[in-house]
Parts: structure tokens; sequence; C-alpha cells
């Protein structure tokens, strides 16, 4: 850098170190110094330790062909991650796809001298702008850096596909919705499931066709959702209300964030309500829509899931391991059950039931009167699972409930006490 400024000199250290890159001031001093015989650059008063300079074989690296212009937009500015690991054992997470890719991208950047005209990161998904004799460059130096970790590339024309979008160069750049091949299957309007869910289906799918689409490409989008929605079955009436309703309300909500800037306060406002599940039942727990207040919502959920008829492949587990259940114990001479609930293993609470009647402890037990008062025996290798609840409320009105569908129950009367009486026409139609 002989004969140069310290200007100059300070302009040529920020594009090769870019945030590492001493102060003017530091290299204000350091011309004035070397003039008087200085032969480092170390500045050990402030720092100790040397600032890295750019060896002329690391220049050397790069490609011949680069943009004699080097001041280009970058989208993302470098950052500062650790140096990459000297040795990464196989018996472990590699690393972050996220730290791993900050760390190409930074050695990337070092090794080019050069910021990209175009370049946006999503977790280890990459999109840039480079020259086409650049491309081998820049995928050899991913690749490099371990070989557990390796990049594919899509190379694109006038457009490329990127996360959820296609970018498209047409006199700059447009965007459309891409969506991979799939089957067309979606929730169908038939489905056992609330009307709400449904609709939200359709917001789901105008939402990718507006919010990640231009304006041009709104048409043939909309049109290929509800085409996709007349094959689930659902309404053409019900589709367009649903697409009118929620584009009213895209719209809405853009005004709001623009004009009052007041969207952020709607979000803490609905962040302070309570909301109330409960199992979907047609015709039934719509009634439950009239609570809906400014402080709870109501909200569905399907009881018949699908992880009853599909089976992950995996050891079977035992039913007596299981927890936060509800269980019926019957009894082997006659037609008496008894049903009680337990957040512990099953078990360990059938333990506690026979350890009850076997060390004949003065504590009372209908279980223990019923195999005292008969001498019957109770089936404890056929202990029924009625009910799988984590939470104790509802797993204690579950419970209430299957002892009022009992025949011959040996429960005590107060065990349901807890249970609403409006609740009893219900179960006794069940």
């Amino acid at each position: 850098m002989k004969g140069l400024t310290p200007k100059e000199i300070k302009a040529e250290l920020d594009n090769v170190h870019s945030t590492s890159a001493p102060a003017f001031a530091t290299v204000y001093n350091w011309v004035n110094e070397f003039k008087r015989d200085r032969t480092s650059t170390c500045d050990a008063p402030r720092l100790g330790r040397p600032i890295e300079a750019a060896a002329p074989e690391i220049i050397d690296k790069a490609p011949p062909a680069l943009p004699a212009n080097r001041d280009l937009l970058e989208v993302i500015p470098p950052p500062s991650p650790s140096p990459p690991p000297d040795r990464i054992f196989s018996d472990t997470p590699l690393l972050t796809s996220d730290s791993s890719v900050i760390s190409i991208s930074v050695r990337l950047r070092r090794t080019l001298r050069i910021a990209f005209n175009y370049s946006f990161r999503y977790v280890d998904d990459i999109v840039m702008a480079v020259l086409s004799n650049m491309i081998d460059f820049i995928l050899t130096t991913f690749n490099s850096f371990h070989p557990r970790l390796q990049f594919t590339l899509e190379i694109g024309g006038n457009s490329i596909n990127f996360l959820d979008v296609t970018i498209i160069n047409n006199n700059g750049l447009e965007l459309d919705w891409y969506h991979k091949p799939f089957s067309g299957w979606f929730l169908n309007f038939y489905s056992n499931h609330p009307i709400a869910q449904k609709r939200g289906t359709i917001f789901s799918l105008v939402d990718r066709t507006i919010l990640l689409s231009d304006v041009r490409f709104h048409t043939q989008n909309l049109t290929l959702i509800i085409n996709i929605l007349l094959d689930n079955d659902y309404p053409l009436s019900f589709i367009f209300d649903t697409i009118n309703l929620r584009i009213k309300n895209l719209n809405r909500n853009r005004h709001i964030t623009q004009k009052h800037n007041s969207l952020n306060d709607n979000v803490e406002a609905k962040e302070s309500v309570s909301w109330l599940t409960v199992p979907f039942i047609p015709l039934h727990t719509e009634k439950f829509n009239r609570f809906n207040n400014n402080d709870v919502r109501v909200s569905f959920r399907s009881p018949n899931k699908l992880k009853k008829y599909i089976k992950v492949h995996k050891d079977v587990y035992p039913q007596t391991s299981k927890n936060n259940v509800v269980y019926k114990i019957s009894c082997n001479d006659c037609d008496a059950t008894y049903v009680g609930q337990t957040g512990r293993k099953l078990k360990t609470r059938i333990a506690e039931h026979r350890n009850h009647i076997r060390y004949n402890t003065s504590a009372r037990s209908v279980i223990t009167e019923h195999r005292r008062q008969l001498d019957h025996e109770f089936k404890w290798d056929e202990v029924e699972i009625l009910d799988e609840e984590p939470c104790y409320r509802r797993r204690l009105v579950s419970e209430m409930i299957n002892i009022k569908k009992q025949k011959n129950g040996l429960n005590l009367q107060t065990d349901t006490d807890g249970l609403h009486k409006a609740y009893i026409p219900i179960i006794n139609r069940v």
C-alpha cells in the first residue's frame, strides 16, 4: 500500500476486513509511525493483537472475472461468527445449519473480496445472483467446509424458486406463489371438523395467493385454489364468500398498518384472551360459541384422530405403562365395574388396588369391600383404558362421565358430585 493516503488505505482495509477493520484514527497513526521506521501493524497498547492484512496469495485465489465496480448492494451484511471447528465427531450433531452457513458465507466473502449484488439466506436455503463463471467456485467453497455437509444448487434462468415464492427477472424482480407438486388433497368439506377450520383452510390458501405474489398473478392463483377447493367438495358459494371475506380483511389490515400503525396494539390485546378447547361434536358443541366474549374464546378439536388408525411402526407400548388415563376394572364373577383415574403409570395404580386387598388395610375401598363381602376376584390383567387426558381437570370430568355410564358401578355417589346435573340426560342418551 505504498504511496496511498490514510483515507485510501482505510478504504482498502474496509473492503477486506469489513467489521474487523481498524478505525481511521488508527490507520492515520500507523502511517505517521511507519514514516518513523515502524515495521508492524501490531497495536499492542490498545488491542494486544495484530490486525490481519490481505496477503497477495489470498487475492490471487479469486476468480479472474470480477466486476470492476465493487460498490454493490449487499442485502445481508456479513456477520462475525466463530471460526469453524477443527474436527467434528461423527456421533454428535454436525453444527447448526445456521452457524455453518454463516461461517461459509463469511469465508466466501473474504476470499472473493466482494459483496454479492443479491443474496438472501433463510436457515440453510440461500438465493444469490452471481456471475456464471463463479458458480462452480462458490459451490466448491460451500462443500469444502466439511465432508458431511454438502450442498446442492439450482441454476435459474429468468426465474428461480426459493422457499414458497418464484423470483422472476422481468426488467425487475417479480414474485409468484410457488408450491411443489402435491396431490391436491386438503381438509374435505364433509369431514367431521368445525366450519371454522374449513374456513381457515381457505384463508391460508388466499393468504399465500395474495401475499406471496404480485398483482398480475392473483387471477391465475385464485383460479387454482378455487379448482382445488371444488375437488375437495367445497360449495362454490362458500368458496366465493370466504375468499371475498379474507381479501377484505387483508386490505383492512394493510390499511391499518400503513395509516394508523396499530396492528401491534391489536396483537397485544389478543394475547390476553383465554381459550376454551372442547371436543367437536356436530350439532352440539357449536352451541358453545355463545360463550365467546372479549376475554374467552371457544375452539374445537377433533376427538377422532388419524393416530387411532395409522400406527407407527415402533415397539408396542404396554397398556399398563401409560399414564394420565381413565381406567375401568371389571369383576371376574359378576358384572360389577369400577372406574378410576390416575396421572401415574396405570400399573402403579393397579398395584395399589391389589395391595389394599392383600394387606387388609382399614382404609375404605369399594374394591376391597366387594372382594371381602362376595369373595369375588377382579380381572387385574384386563384393565380397560377408557380415556387418555393429560389435563387433570378434564381427566376428572371424563372419570365422572364414565362412572355415570356404568350399569353396575362400584363407585360411591360422591365420586360424581362435581358433575353438573345438566349432563345426566345427555349421558343417558349416549
